[in-house]
């Protein structure tokens, strides 16, 4: 039982941090002139392919306004350093490299559907004929059932033998 307990605690913490969310606050542009930027004092400004994280001294939270055109990016820079000319602003283009990955998906998703099968039917079978608590059969059948293709593979390797 104690494996069992080990087992399901260590899914646990992958999927806590797996849900972690990020660090700062997605607005509009018309949200942060008209509700941030009157009632904050903005520290600094990082622009990242058009996106800008602007962080506020007085809140002390970041805040990022998506996809602003490059025309409009100039106002809003202007607007707020109009506020506080002290801002430092920072310019990026970070190259994305994931596009090239999701091209490879409609490939890969057949070979690993027939993977997670697979690998499903093995370990079903043998938790079935296992010869442990039938409480911890049904532990390791609804993880295996449950968390797809990482169910099956983490009770194949950490088994009772």
């Amino acid at each position: 039982m104690k494996k069992t307990t080990f087992f399901v605690l260590s899914i646990a913490i992958s999927l806590l941090l797996f849900s972690c969310s990020s660090d700062h606050k997605d607005v509009s542009q018309r949200e942060f002139l008209e509700e941030v930027l009157p009632n904050s004092t903005v520290h600094t400004i990082s622009v990242k392919n058009n996106n800008a994280i602007i962080e506020t001294a007085t809140a002390a939270k970041a805040f990022r306004i998506k996809d602003v055109p490059a025309e409009d990016l100039e106002v809003l820079l202007n607007k707020i350093q109009s506020k506080n000319d002290q801002v430092a602003v920072t310019f990026s283009q970070e190259s994305n490299s994931m596009p090239n990955i999701f091209f490879l998906i409609p490939f890969l998703m057949p070979f690993l559907i027939l993977l997670h099968i697979i690998l499903l039917w093995v370990a079903l079978r043998i938790i079935i004929k296992s010869a442990v608590d039938p409480m911890e059969k049904l532990v390791h059948t609804f993880i295996s059932i449950l968390v797809p293709f990482f169910g099956p593979l983490i009770y194949l390797t950490t088994k009772i033998e």
